[in-house]
Parts: structure tokens; C-alpha cells; sequence
């Protein structure tokens, strides 16, 4: 966890290798990188103009019946995860999921390494699935790391970054 940790950090704060692709109304930035030259990373910058929203905006981002407002298409598809919610050193929020070799059952032989963070490889895991997922229903969705770094600004507004690096499906 240590390592998917310092990795969000690290995407949402650095400045290194973005490329802006574009602003939407509303003061929403979208960026995107390569990790190694070959793992997109993408970044979604964007205030809230609400601080009495701060608690709100993390139950809802953590609660896992909330859509991804910035591609409705992604809560379609299996979406197994380690997550977890935490407080870092200066007291902002992540929220944060990430994938490791999750034994699901289902028939596809698609194998799944992360690149990101790749001290997860070494974890295995084998659930009890629904059989939508054993009978290949749905189609996987492989994610490096997701997750968001919230700050309220001032007592005026908040800050959200979100960070995303789904393997074979872009966000923004």
C-alpha cells in the first residue's frame, strides 16, 4: 500500500511529463502522460467552489455505488480493487484503488501485470465471484491506480486531482 501511496502522490502533485489536452468549462483541467513510455496516466484537475461540500464530495467519491461522472461508460465492466481511504502527512485525503492478480474466475485467459505500482504482482488472490463475472458477462477492466487527492483551500474551496491509469481504457 506504501507504494501505491507515494505513487498517487506523485501523479497528482508532479508537473513532470504532463501534456494539458484541454480545459472544460468550469475550471477542469485534463492532462496526460506516458509511465516508462508506454502506461498512460491521466489527470483531472478541477476546483469546488462549496468548502462546506468537503465531506460530501469523499463519502460520495468512496462510496463504490457513485459513478465516474467523467466516463459513464467505466462502471460497466468488473472492476476489481484494493482500496482504501487515508489521511496523509499533510492531512488531505486519497482515496485510491489499484489492481493486483485477482483470481475472479472468469474465462479470460488476458493476463494482467501492473506497471505502476509492481510490488502488487507479487500479491495473488482468489475471490468468489458472481457468476455474470464466471460466465465472462462482463469485460475486464484492468486499472494500474485510481484515486483522488482532496484539499480544502481557505475555508473557501476545495482542490480535487483525480488520477487514473486503466490498462486499454482512457477517461478523459
Amino acid at each position: 500500500m506504501n507504494e501505491a501511496v507515494k505513487r498517487l502522490e506523485h501523479y497528482a502533485i508532479s508537473k513532470d511529463g504532463y501534456i494539458l489536452l484541454g480545459k472544460r468549462s468550469g475550471n477542469i483541467f485534463l492532462y496526460k502522460k506516458k509511465h516508462e513510455g508506454h502506461t498512460n496516466v491521466e489527470r483531472i484537475i478541477y476546483s469546488v467552489d462549496d468548502p462546506n461540500k468537503y465531506n460530501e464530495i469523499i463519502n460520495e467519491i468512496w462510496d463504490s455505488n457513485y459513478a465516474n461522472s467523467f466516463n459513464t461508460d467505466f462502471v460497466k465492466k468488473i472492476f476489481l480493487c484494493f482500496s482504501q481511504k487515508i489521511s496523509s502527512k499533510e492531512t488531505f485525503p486519497l482515496l485510491f484503488r489499484y489492481k493486483s492478480d485477482i483470481n475472479d474466475h472468469n474465462p479470460s485467459s488476458k493476463e494482467f501485470k501492473n506497471t505502476i505500482i509492481e510490488n502488487v504482482n507479487l500479491f495473488k488472490a482468489d475471490i468468489d465471484s458472481e457468476d455474470d463475472i464466471r460466465n465472462g458477462k462482463l469485460r475486464k477492466t484492468f486499472v494500474n491506480i485510481a484515486g483522488y487527492l482532496i484539499k480544502k483551500k481557505y475555508n473557501s474551496y476545495i482542490d480535487m486531482t483525480f488520477v487514473t491509469s486503466i490498462n486499454g481504457h482512457d477517461c478523459i
